[in-house]
């Protein structure tokens, strides 16, 4: 088997053999040693078979198949059925690898960071044209190879505005630290995403705050919870869920940004402000969507 092996791993696509070239030369290696001749297939019956005793082929009948014959033939039977089997368990690893393998090789594309689908196509040693998506159409399982923009903005790839659905603003976090609400239009909207395990912590990238640039939980002494800026410690201040929640006004999805020991992340009508509180029986009043403002 090593010379057809050997052919059917050449670098060069044209020098490997044709699928009919490979099943043929595995049909014909698949002769035992010492048989004479080329292996019979089963369910095709010989023209004659010498008697049980090793005589002369005279007065032998035909049998209705060669599995029959292979069954009396002791181990010269036992041979044939040996390397059939070997020819079918090469047949069963070497023909898939050979039709699939070099697609396999050569058709991973790496995405970019952000998790945008592949520019480029596979690349092979021969003349063959380019294409701008995987193989099989299909993204990644893995969020970093995703062509799903949420799914790189959920891995922290991308960066994002924290847009307010109810009231079509968005957060930001100026340089005071406190987390205020506005159009989305300055640098202190900006934030990232940074998984946590199951949670995340929120992370601006507004420079002017980069000693305190994640957002936090501050309990004030009268009990109120504010948001505010913080250091990034995954800490019960500063770890959050993000649920899933339906979609926004646009067709993007909304989530509800929850701590776990204080509450979900809310706007107040009255104050005009984000503030964090558990809101008991009553229904989610404040969600959000992510928009997507490039690769970080």
């Amino acid at each position: 088997m090593r010379e057809l092996v050997s052919r059917a791993l050449e670098k060069d696509p044209a020098a490997r053999p044709t699928p009919r070239e490979l099943l043929d030369g595995l049909l014909t290696a698949a002769s035992p040693v010492g048989a004479g001749g080329p292996a019979q297939l089963p369910g095709v019956t010989p023209p004659s078979v010498s008697s049980a005793a090793g005589g002369d082929d005279q007065g032998a009948r035909p049998t209705p198949s060669g599995l029959a014959t292979a069954g009396r033939a002791g181990p010269r039977g036992r041979g044939w059925l040996t390397a059939l089997g070997a020819t079918a368990a090469v047949i069963a690893v070497l023909v898939p690898a050979f039709l699939f393998g070099p697609r396999l090789l050569t058709g991973l594309s790496k995405p970019d960071r952000a998790g945008s689908t592949p520019s480029g196509g596979p690349t092979t040693s021969g003349p063959a044209a380019t294409t701008s998506t995987p193989a099989s159409g299909k993204p990644s399982a893995s969020p970093s190879a995703s062509a799903d923009p949420t799914q790189a903005m959920l891995a922290g790839q991308r960066r994002i505005l924290l847009h307010v659905v109810e009231i079509d603003g968005d957060l930001s976090l100026p340089s005071h630290g406190e987390v205020e609400v506005g159009n989305g239009t300055g640098k202190d909207a900006l934030f990232v995403l940074e998984p946590v395990g199951v949670d995340y912590m929120i992370k601006s990238v507004n420079p002017e705050i980069a000693h305190r640039p994640c957002l936090g939980v501050k309990l004030d002494s009268q009990g109120y919870k504010s948001l505010v800026g913080a250091d990034c410690r995954p800490t019960k201040a500063t770890l959050f869920a993000i649920d899933r929640d339906g979609k926004d006004d646009k067709g993007r999805p909304s989530y509800a940004i929850i701590s776990e020991e204080y509450g979900p992340v809310q706007w107040s009508p009255t104050k005009k402000e984000i503030f964090v509180e558990f809101l008991g029986d009553a229904p989610l009043i404040t969600t959000f969507s992510l928009v997507d403002r490039g690769a970080v």
